[in-house]
């Protein structure tokens, strides 16, 4: 579909990965009416690599509001029908506009926009980024289509809908999920995002395991606090499959992570017969998280061998151990709430 869009790019410390962003915007095969970047008070040179490029608006927040607030304020600006909401660590291939925007059919049926996809190809990505990536591509295609979750990261959508529903919700701040908790609301007035492979976009966000473990506890701690009603728009009910996968996939990874670490211990106080009842019991653990993990530790041994293999798997496990801590610290607080 041919639309005019606006791109709307939220900015905070962007200085390494902001100009492929716009480079990579304006050799796309049809290149944004505007573009639009709000730099949410950096503190590095985004604001002074910005102001000079003519294709650029560039509008500067006096104080850090997160990354909702930057949208919302790009999009009141925006002149065009149509938005491009592009994380500022990300870029574009230049032949995935044509895949951006709904067709008429899928238009009939209440999309009113395109979530990208991300991109698994390797470029200058560390281990924890070229992870995280790979992980969130193989996520976001297990879902159903629509689904029932958004990743902010790339998407887009009328800018009339998107008003319509209220925008972001500026009282997130940082906290993670605004977006999630942006299509619940979107969700409620019956409107739907798709999302498409072929709209796919780089990830260039340098992640540690430092930070890795920081979103992922920050997240699922948010993820609990909108399910209670305690944070935004509440979520509708998850579906049955939902909830029985995160109860396999999150006992699964503790269980393992617990032999693991509690082994060498086990193996001075229990006879050898307990113990090889233990390592069968690890074993059945790892072949369910693999049959849960199949496409993505799949991709990931074909692409980077054994050694990305147990990268990952540990990495996975990693993820769900952060993930029920977050759960169980959002529990115990809501219970002293």
């Amino acid at each position: 579909m041919k639309e005019d869009y606006t791109a709307i790019i939220p900015a905070f410390n962007a200085e390494k990965t902001i100009l492929g962003l716009v480079f990579s915007l304006n050799k796309l095969k049809r290149p944004p009416l505007e573009i639009i970047v709000v730099d949410d008070a950096s503190t590095d040179r985004t604001n002074d690599l910005l102001k000079n490029i003519e294709e650029v608006k560039l509008l500067k927040l006096k104080k850090n509001a997160g990354p909702g607030y930057a949208r919302n304020k790009g999009a009141k600006e925006a002149k065009t029908k149509w938005l491009l909401f592009i994380d500022s660590d990300c870029r574009l291939p230049s032949n995935v506009i044509d895949f951006a925007f709904p067709n008429i059919e899928e238009k009939r049926l209440n999309i009113v926009g395109i979530m990208g996809v991300f991109d698994i190809k390797e470029e200058n990505n560390n281990l924890i980024t070229g992870y995280k990536n790979m992980q969130r591509y193989f996520e976001i295609n297990s879902m159903k289509n629509p689904p029932e979750l958004l990743s902010s990261s790339c998407f887009t959508i009328q800018k009339n809908v998107f008003f319509e529903c209220g925008g972001f919700n500026e009282k997130f701040g940082k906290t993670p999920t605004e977006d999630n908790e942006f299509y619940f609301r979107l969700l409620k007035k019956n409107f739907f995002i798709k999302y498409n492979t072929s709209f796919c976009f780089l990830h260039n966000k340098k992640m540690s395991l430092k930070t890795l473990i920081y979103d992922d506890f920050k997240r699922s701690k948010a993820i609990i606090y909108n399910l209670f009603g305690e944070l935004g728009e509440k979520r509708n009910k998850l579906s049955r499959n939902e909830i029985l996968k995160w109860m396999i996939e999150l006992t699964t990874g503790n269980i393992i992570s617990i032999i693991l670490i509690s082994l060498p211990v086990l193996y001075l106080i229990f006879p050898l017969i307990h113990l090889k009842i233990l390592l069968l019991t690890f074993i059945l653990l790892c072949l369910i998280m693999t049959l849960i993990n199949y496409k993505f530790f799949k991709y990931s041994l074909n692409k980077g061998g054994i050694k990305m293999l147990i990268n990952h798997f540990l990495l996975r496990i990693l993820e769900m151990v952060i993930a029920t801590t977050g759960i169980l610290v959002s529990f115990g607080e809501l219970l002293l709430l």
